[in-house]
């Protein structure tokens, strides 16, 4: 496990004050100018030190239907100034979901775990170099990778001379297919099984959906677990090994896009 230096953390401290600018993406609901101005405003917000008109700003657009790396990362640096470390760790998430390689959503997220004394979640190691891309870019990989292999071999079957490097290198391109294709069952598996962030202090696992239920395990504010099954307004979660059930307003889901017959109403 790689250890951060000092300085390290006092960059990802200062990461964590710094404000990200990009042309918002809105969705059919708001006009397009609109939308960049209302993130142009929670930035100015941020920078003035109005942390709540910022967050009330980001989360407006959040509402709306707006899903893009830099509203996330924003909105978790407001949440992160203000304290809250729940929220800021679900929507530092929700930027890596956006764009896994981003070196500063990857450092302030670090840090805010850091913070709150969580680990980062574990993966198999097949998994973690697949979940080093996005799920967008993979499909993207996916279908040219398609297109060209078809194109290649009609071309392969049409030509009398038929070279072997065009059997070969439609042969690679179905590789490069295949291993999108597990790129995309990846993110599958971690959006359609969601992880959950735990955003209220003092929360308890239990060991059946029932209010006063005997207590399973302790989970601190930020800590990541992933949703088994859901029970009303009960989730049962995995996290460190063990499962238990919390009630869902103790909780966000990182990729909540993705979640059918949601019980977190209150996200």
């Amino acid at each position: 496990m790689r250890v951060r230096s000092p300085c390290r953390i006092v960059l990802g401290a200062l990461l964590a004050c710094l404000p990200r600018f990009a042309a918002a993406q809105p969705s059919g609901e708001w006009p397009a100018a609109r939308a960049q101005q209302t993130f142009l405003e929670a930035g100015q917000a941020y920078d003035q030190g109005r942390l709540a008109d910022a967050v009330r700003a980001y989360e407006t657009l959040r509402e709306h239907g707006l899903r893009f790396q830099e509203l996330f990362y924003n909105l978790g640096n407001a949440y992160f100034r203000q304290g809250d470390l729940g929220r800021a760790i679900v929507n530092y998430r929700r930027a890596w979901v956006m764009d896994p390689g981003d070196p500063d959503t990857q450092a302030n997220l670090r840090y805010a775990l850091q913070t709150a004394g969580i680990p980062e979640p574990a993966f198999p190691w097949m998994e973690r170099l697949l979940l080093r891309v996005n799920r967008e870019r993979w499909q993207r990989v996916a279908g040219a990778a398609w297109w060209l292999a078809a194109g290649l071999a009609g071309a392969y079957l049409w030509s009398r001379a038929r070279p072997a490097w065009m059997a070969k290198l439609a042969a690679a391109l179905l590789a490069v297919m295949l291993v999108a294709i597990c790129g995309l069952v990846a993110w599958d598996r971690l959006c359609r099984a969601p992880e959950i962030v735990v955003t209220g202090k003092g929360c308890e696992a239990l060991f059946a959906p029932l209010s006063g239920s005997t207590a399973h395990f302790a989970l601190p504010e930020g800590s990541i677990g992933r949703v088994v099954k859901h029970s009303g307004n009960w989730v049962r979660i995995a996290s460190g090994g063990q499962e238990g059930w919390i009630q869902a307003e103790h909780g966000l889901p990182v990729c909540y896009w993705l979640v059918e017959n949601s019980p977190f109403a209150h996200d």
